[in-house]
């Protein structure tokens, strides 16, 4: 029988090949269109990750940031949402985009503050942003 040896190292050039699977980010996202996604980001104190996909800029926010603010026209709130972060911006086919990444807060949350975001937006859909909801609305009963 032959003795068993161990596979030869990895030469170091090979080891910091970067992975080209793209990391994933999950969360509900507000979409805008690309004009007003450039003038939220302005005013935004502390924006977190910031997507554009085809014409439209996507802010993720946490799930359930909808709760009480009926986001205005033209901006929509879509529900569970996968962003590939790292993927290479491009054409997907089939009418899809590939997102690609606009802005990466240094702060590390990926979330814009929905509040914030949600004042910006309304300001330049020209409506005030007025909850539809109360705080008793929000509890278990």
């Amino acid at each position: 029988m032959a003795p068993l040896t161990h596979p030869a190292p990895r030469p170091d050039h090979l080891r910091s090949v970067p992975r080209r699977r793209p990391r994933w980010l999950e969360s509900d996202v507000i979409e805008t269109p690309g004009e007003h996604g450039r003038q939220l980001l302005a005013g935004l104190p502390r924006p977190g990750a910031i997507f554009a996909v085809g014409p439209s800029w996507w802010f993720p926010v946490p799930s359930g940031s909808e709760t009480g603010m009926p986001w205005p026209a033209p901006a929509r709130y879509l529900n569970d949402v996968r962003l590939a972060v790292a993927a290479p911006p491009e054409w997907a086919g089939e009418g899809l985009w590939a997102p690609q990444l606009i802005h990466w807060p240094n702060h590390g949350v990926p979330y814009s503050h929905p509040l914030f975001l949600f004042v910006g937006v309304c300001q330049l859909a020209g409506v005030d942003p007025v909850a539809t909801t109360t705080a008793g609305d929000l509890t278990a009963s």
